[in-house]
């Protein structure tokens, strides 16, 4: 009756703890899923008075419930004209300049029946330069925050951010 021997507890305990550390060592892991976000410029040098445009582009593995962009830029030397919507989300709930001068705020959701794989183009966000000087137009975004840039993950008990890595801005030299 070793089995039931205490002097052996320790043995049986250790035996157990590899035998279930291997069974979760064996299975593979699931793939890494990506969301980022990134802006391109219609051009390398904006001027004073003439309008250009920031695309918002988007790169997914994901499938999303949809996707908020806050994008803050500098309002005494850029002037936010307008956005237009892109093609990714069959839903663009808003395209407007917030109360705050300084930031716009998209929104986009799929038709809550399927998810969206977002990539290409999320957005088109036309600028006009009120003085030279240089800018930045960058992303609002905390790791996790549901108020400030998101992907929502289509199928999820609870509210996650996607995008797990903070996008780069775009400086800019007017």
């Amino acid at each position: 009756r070793p089995l039931l021997d205490p002097r052996y507890l320790p043995m049986k305990k250790f035996f157990f703890a590899l035998i279930l550390n291997s069974l979760f060592i064996i299975r593979p892991l699931p793939a890494l899923a990506t969301t980022s976000l990134s802006l391109t410029s219609s051009t390398d040098s904006p001027q004073v008075g003439v309008s250009f445009t920031v695309t918002i582009n988007t790169t997914s593995t994901d499938s999303t419930l949809g996707t908020d962009v806050v994008l803050t830029y500098d309002p005494q030397v850029l002037e936010f004209t307008s956005a237009t919507a892109g093609t990714i989300y069959p839903n663009y709930s808003s395209l407007t300049e917030q109360a705050t001068p300084g930031k716009v705020f998209i929104s986009a959701v799929s038709d809550f029946t399927k998810g969206v794989i977002p990539t290409g183009t999320f957005a088109t966000v036309t600028f006009t330069p009120s003085k030279p000087g240089k800018t930045q137009i960058a992303f609002a975004y905390q790791p996790q925050a549901t108020n400030l840039t998101q992907a929502i993950p289509f199928e999820s008990e609870k509210t996650t951010n996607l995008i797990t890595q903070a996008p780069v801005p775009l400086n800019l030299t007017v």
